[in-house]
């Protein structure tokens, strides 16, 4: 006797488990990196003095002016935090129907972390953010709509 439930009962299983690795992968991820895009952009704005100036080029080493409190904390775990977001997020398309979709997300990952952490420019560290946010975007659309046929 055949018994295809018990299969399909696997791959079902096996879906749901993807699924809500992606799922979850993706939410950090993008919780993550909106915390970190925000606060430097908060530090730029004039929110934590000149922390906007000590916070992109050199993160590493606080200057005067610098913000206080949960702001500075942010500011200094910027790059980790948006490090390991990137990651996640990455991860939330390698899980997906088209696996392929994490190499790109991964560069508009580096391309943000780079706009933010490794040159000066506040017009580059916004353009940056915009464009991994876009790209990421575009990915994920991209995927719901092959997941969809």
């Amino acid at each position: 006797m055949n018994h295809p439930q018990p299969v399909q009962q696997g791959r079902a299983s096996e879906a749901a488990v993807r699924r809500a690795g992606r799922c979850s992968a993706g939410g950090l991820g993008v919780a993550g990196s909106v915390t970190c895009a925000a606060s430097m952009i908060a530090a730029a704005v004039g929110a934590g003095g000149a922390a906007a100036a000590s916070g992109m080029a050199a993160m590493t080493r606080p200057a005067a002016g610098t913000p206080g409190g949960v702001l500075s904390d942010l500011v200094r775990a910027g790059p980790w935090l948006l490090a390991v977001s990137v990651l996640l997020v990455t991860a939330a398309f390698a899980l997906t129907r088209r696996p392929l979709t994490a190499v790109p997300a991964l560069l508009a990952g580096a391309v943000a972390y780079a706009g933010m952490y490794a040159q000066p420019s506040l017009a580059v560290m916004y353009a940056s953010i915009a464009a991994a946010y876009l790209t990421w975007t575009g990915l994920m659309l991209w995927v719901r709509a092959g997941a969809r046929k």
